[in-house]
């Protein structure tokens, strides 16, 4: 919305764009339906600014916003959904949603049923994700007459309105990226099974694939966990050890009372019966193997599958009708195979309620043969590609040190097959993962969402500790060490790493400590239309006073969506110091004690031939409401003026709280020092600087030069010169006069003024040649000279006179 509107404004239906002059008003939140309504002068008010300019300034991004919103479909989806955010929470409404709308199943539907069961469909309005027609959706079917159940797809325009309004957001998996908890709704993440494969940082493959889920986690109020295994792993893997708030509910999976509550015949008779040919004379054994490749890059198996399948079915007893339920990433790639269609059980159903009917499961990898264990019936193992699945994925458990029958290649699947009637019926595995499984979970999950009930196992994983933020871009290995060095027994340890995952930020990463908990920054940033017209005025202009508390909420917003709500008591920021956006994410987006804009001394010393940077350490901005003054060195943390680092000693210039920079010490204990002052500008004063030093250059003295990477390289082979960039702070040098024998100032007084009023404040008995480069005049020391065109004679005058300042002061010393 780009401009505000009285009480027409606040009744315009749902998407309405209507234009107004140069602007745009859009209406994304109201209720009531008006069609065609104009808008006219007198219902129009401006957004209220002191500066009567702001507003037309930020208006004129208006059109930038049109135009970016009609090519993109994500950024308008996300400014819709931040424009959502806006709206009143819906205390009684509940999202659910399971493998991204793939489905109506697993946990958050058992804790649906559940609901049913209690009868909140009377005081509660129901919202399932499901990406396809609910129409011919057999499990969406059975729901039909229930009023208050409404189905919305992934990504839709309801779909992000009741994601950023309803109170309970129930996900098995994770909402997207762009997605925000707000303070006053409850995030249940049940999560999918127990965990015997590898998650987040412990899998195999890129760094960051699991970056979305880790964040969900961190927004979630509530993480259910089936037993302690699956907790531990969860909170270890994506790094919620320590700092996440929620609460761990482990009270066993809601999806697996389905299997020993669901009436067995009905459920044969009138749900599955409908999918599949189900041969009554005979016991049901299910197959159910897990997919293949990385998050996001699920590979397609089918023919390899299909052969599986057709093996099973050729040598398993003739008392068994074998069903094949496929994982959700997978089941796009066989739903439509001939030959499995009338054993296939559709990716609609649940497969806990399938197993409810089954005799014999049949699985590789996958954790549904964890809660099958309640069945208390036969389980094979079949993982013909054990060698190749391990080594490209991992797991956590020895899968061969488990009880259950295990054939890792054809033939010893046949034999199991052909030896069913000998196999065990429970395990030993059922003491270690199904101890909470009563044919109550969802029960008590329901009873802890909604009515905060005390009967129930929580567990807390927050240390209290404080948390330290380090936000680094431009992965560097001494960055690396810097994060290392931070690691204590005290203080949790938070990098926001922001950039492309290529193989050097995998090298960067790898070389962290395992106590730094990293989490990934997206490239995209959450506004409402108008404060995205208010942020790129921000961003191409200095900032305005009005602006400040909305483009604090802005970054508050960023802040809260990659952390949810940690506080952190010191941010470090090893990003880029020219980066607007970056340094007021930290500034205006964090509430924190400390801030500490960090370069080591390995970056600040590749300037001068040693290596090439800016000496500038620290630059604290000035909206940042507290300052460090310190300089940060490998391990430790300086207030010592003096610095040792690969034995180079260094001196920290403290000019104010908010600058700080290192100088080499070799160069202020140096004597003789000259120090040479040279504007930035006009091919005539290289020359002229270029030529003073070959005539006048004295190996017996150091000279400290302020200028620009040209002069430096004109320079470069004279001996006892060190150069300072002239993109320093000229504020600098007021530490390093007094040091010097003489100044030599080739600056421009009228260009240059600065300059010109630091060398006025000199000592009158100062040896100065200031030159001035229009020709006119220029001084030494005293005395007025008049330039010649000559050079060499103008170069012979000045050495004269240093000659016969050199022989004075000898002259003085031995009086």
């Amino acid at each position: 919305m780009l401009v505000k509107a009285k009480k027409v404004y606040k009744k315009l239906p749902l998407g309405v764009k209507m234009k107004i002059r140069k602007y745009v008003l859009r209406r994304d939140n109201a209720s009531v339906q008006i069609k065609g309504k104009q808008i006219t002068k007198r219902n129009i008010e401006r957004v209220l600014y002191k500066d009567g300019r702001l507003f037309d300034e930020v208006s004129k991004f208006s059109k930038n916003y049109i135009s970016k919103a009609g090519k993109d479909k994500k950024f308008k989806l996300i400014t819709t959904y931040a424009e959502y955010r806006t709206l009143p929470v819906l205390e009684k409404t509940i999202l659910f949603e399971t493998f991204h709308g793939k489905s109506m199943t697993d946990n958050p539907y058992a804790l649906f049923l559940e609901m049913l069961s209690r009868g909140m469909e009377r005081d509660f309005n129901f919202v399932w994700v499901l990406n396809h027609n609910d129409s011919l959706d057999i499990q969406a079917k059975r729901f039909k007459n229930i009023e208050n159940l409404i189905f919305v797809k992934l990504g839709s325009l309801d779909y992000i309105k009741y994601l950023a309004t309803a109170k309970y957001l129930i996900n098995n998996t994770s909402f997207p990226p762009y997605f925000v908890r707000r303070q006053e709704q409850k995030y249940l993440n049940t999560w999918h099974g127990t965990p015997l494969k590898t998650l987040g940082k412990d899998m195999k493959g890129s760094a960051g694939q699991h970056k979305n889920l880790s964040r969900n986690f961190l927004q979630s109020t509530h993480i259910l966990s089936p037993n302690k295994f699956t907790g531990d792993r969860l909170i270890q893997s994506h790094d919620l050890e320590g700092i996440y708030k929620g609460e761990i509910i482990e009270e066993g999976y809601p999806r697996v009372d389905l299997i020993t509550n669901t009436n067995e015949k009905w459920y044969k008779s009138v749900i599955l019966d409908k999918v599949v040919k189900i041969n009554k004379n005979k016991k049901l054994a299910l197959y159910a193997p897990t997919w293949r490749g990385e998050v996001g890059e699920v590979e397609d198996v089918s023919k390899e599958l299909l052969e599986k399948y057709d093996l099973i079915s050729q040598n398993i007893p003739e008392d068994y009708q074998l069903l094949l339920k496929v994982h959700p990433l997978l089941y796009r790639y066989v739903k439509d195979n001939k030959i499995l269609m009338d054993n296939i059980v559709p990716d609609e159903l649940d497969v806990c309620e399938v197993m409810s009917v089954v005799d014999l499961l049949i699985t590789d990898y996958s954790s549904i043969f964890i809660d099958f264990l309640v069945k208390d019936k036969p389980i094979i193992l079949y993982q013909y590609d054990q060698k190749v699945y391990l080594r490209e994925r991992g797991m956590y458990l020895d899968m061969n040190a488990l009880s259950f029958p295990l054939a890792t290649n054809d033939n010893e699947m046949i034999d199991i097959l052909h030896n069913i009637d000998k196999l065990p019926r429970t395990y030993r595995e059922k003491q270690y993962y199904v101890y909470c499984q009563h044919g109550l979970s969802s029960s008590k999950v329901i009873d802890r969402l909604f009515d905060n009930a005390v009967d129930i196992n929580i567990k807390l994983v927050n240390n209290e500790k404080d948390n330290i933020l380090v936000y680094c871009s431009n992965p560097k290995q001494y960055k690396a060490k810097f994060i290392n060095s931070l690691i204590n027994q005290k203080e949790n340890v938070i990098l926001w790493f922001s950039g492309k995952i290529d193989q050097e930020a995998e090298q960067f990463l790898a070389l962290l400590d395992k106590e730094v908990k990293i989490f990934f920054e997206w490239d995209s940033v959450l506004f409402t239309q108008y404060e995205w017209c208010e942020y790129q005025y921000y961003m191409k202009n200095s900032s305005h006073y009005e602006l400040e508390k909305d483009l604090k909420k802005i970054f508050q917003r960023e802040i809260r969506r990659s952390f949810s709500e940690i506080e952190f008591k010191e941010v470090y920021y090893l990003g880029d110091l020219k980066s607007k956006h970056y340094l007021s994410l930290i500034s205006k987006g964090l509430e924190c004690p400390k801030y500490i804009l960090y370069n080591s001394v390995e970056s600040i010393l590749e300037y001068q031939n040693i290596m090439r940077s800016t000496p500038k350490v620290k630059e604290i901005l000035k909206e940042y409401k507290h300052k460090e003054d310190k300089i940060l060195v490998g391990k430790v943390v300086y207030n010592n003026p003096k610095i040792l680092h690969e034995d180079i000693s260094f001196d920290v210039i403290s000019l104010s709280e908010k600058k700080a920079y290192l100088l080499p010490t070799d160069i202020l204990n140096k004597q003789n020092i000259v120090l040479i002052f040279r504007n930035n500008k006009g091919k005539q004063l290289s020359k002229i600087m270029s030529g003073f030093f070959n005539n006048l250059y004295d190996a017996e003295k150091n000279y400290i030069i302020y200028a620009n990477p040209e002069i430096e390289n004109d320079l470069k082979n004279y001996p006892n010169i060190y150069f300072v960039p002239n993109n320093v702070d000229k504020e600098l040098f007021l530490n390093l006069l007094g040091n010097e024998e003489y100044i030599v100032n080739f600056s421009n007084p009228v260009t240059d003024s600065k300059i010109s009023r630091l060398i006025e404040k000199k000592d009158e008995k100062s040896f100065l040649f200031n030159y001035d480069p229009t020709h006119i005049l220029s001084y030494l020391g005293d005395e007025k000279i008049i330039p010649l065109e000559n050079d060499e004679v103008y170069a012979l005058q000045i050495k004269n006179f240093l000659l016969q300042q050199k022989i004075n002061s000898q002259i003085e010393q031995n009086k």
